[in-house]
């Protein structure tokens, strides 16, 4: 049970590194730190009840996250946690400290706040285990004396969360608050406190609110292909601008196809002066482009190689990001090129 955590992360960060470098899916790995209260419930036995206050809950996180479309996702994650208690009673005091370790999958949803800030807000439920060992612990100091004990156990748990993420270049920040309640609502741990004739049963299921802090960091991604630019004098032609669009997020995807009669008509893309789409034969089968966006004004440049038999060189194009559609008719030929201008908010 201690072990199984640990490994797990270890193989999760492994599958990160590997996927992040082949570009197949968007993970980020995280690094954070939970400070949190909690306090005991305190049975009386006999005498009086020994006083206690909320005390510190510690945690230490490492996991990965898989975000789609910057929309949905989730988070596996596991802890090294602290649950600390403090009681106290004529002078004398005893602070005791409980080590458990905790594996979580916490799906999100969450939703730009100011695209100017690079703020995000983030709603999301943990739910995990909560696992520990046998343990006990015996103190003396003169009348005082205190018991603490504790049984092996695998716990279930929820932890609901609510959060801002703030962007610091391709690295994200996080700061939130956290509840952990355990379902299982069997004590983690007891402690009998006695001092004289008083004597109290503390137990502690390590519920606590918390304030979470966490980096996200971000992978770069992996380099796009170079491709040489067309075999075409599209520089010596006329450009004419189609559309301009207003995009709010870095991912732009862009299909192309040819709805009309299939006549071999060949294009090429080029995004910021950079071609990400050489001598392209359209055909009725759709052809999908990820374009990585630029903050501030892009170019999407269409250059045609023909006409294919019937002029002129024809293109169904689809553009998408996020939940806007941009739909249209780029007409090219040897002597035209056509643009489309999208303008990306945000931070990089």
């Amino acid at each position: 049970m201690r072990t199984f955590a640990p490994i797990a992360m270890a193989v999760l960060l492994s599958v990160t590194k590997l996927t992040a470098q082949d570009g197949l899916l968007p993970f980020r790995p995280i690094a954070g730190l939970t400070v949190g209260v909690e306090l005991p419930k305190m049975e009386p036995l006999s005498g009086t009840v020994f006083a206690t206050k909320p005390f510190v809950a510690l945690a230490l996180d490492l996991g990965v996250s898989w975000t789609y479309r910057e929309r949905y996702g989730v988070v596996a994650m596991g802890f090294f946690a602290m649950n600390g208690y403090d009681y106290a009673k004529e002078g004398y005091t005893y602070d005791v400290y409980h080590l458990t370790q905790r594996l979580e999958l916490r799906p999100f949803w969450q939703k730009p706040l100011r695209a100017d800030l690079g703020t995000t807000l983030r709603a999301a439920l943990g739910v995990g285990y909560a696992f520990q060992g046998a343990s006990s612990l015996a103190h003396r100091d003169g009348p005082f004396s205190a018991f603490t004990s504790a049984e092996p156990q695998r716990r279930l748990y929820i932890a609901p969360e609510l959060s801002i993420l703030k962007e610091a270049g391709r690295h994200r920040m996080e700061l939130g608050l956290r509840y952990v309640r355990h379902l299982d609502r069997t004590p983690a741990f007891s402690t009998m406190l006695m001092l004289g004739p008083d004597t109290t049963l503390a137990t502690a299921t390590h519920d606590h609110l918390a304030l979470v802090f966490r980096f996200h960091m971000g992978l770069r991604k992996p380099p796009m292909p170079v491709f040489p630019l067309p075999s075409v004098d599209f520089a010596a032609r006329t450009t004419d601008t189609l559309t301009t669009l207003e995009v709010g997020r870095e991912r732009l995807t862009l299909w192309l196809w040819d709805n009309a009669e299939y006549d071999g008509d060949t294009l090429s893309v080029m995004l910021n002066g950079r071609p990400v789409l050489v001598a392209h034969e359209l055909k009725r089968k759709r052809h999908k482009l990820k374009l990585h966006l630029l903050p501030g004004e892009n170019t999407i440049l269409i250059v045609a190689h023909n006409e294919g038999r019937v002029s002129p060189n024809t293109a169904s194009v689809l553009l998408k990001a996020g939940k806007g559609r941009t739909r249209m008719l780029v007409s090219t030929s040897l002597m035209r090129n056509q643009l489309v201008r999208v303008v990306r908010s945000g931070s990089p």
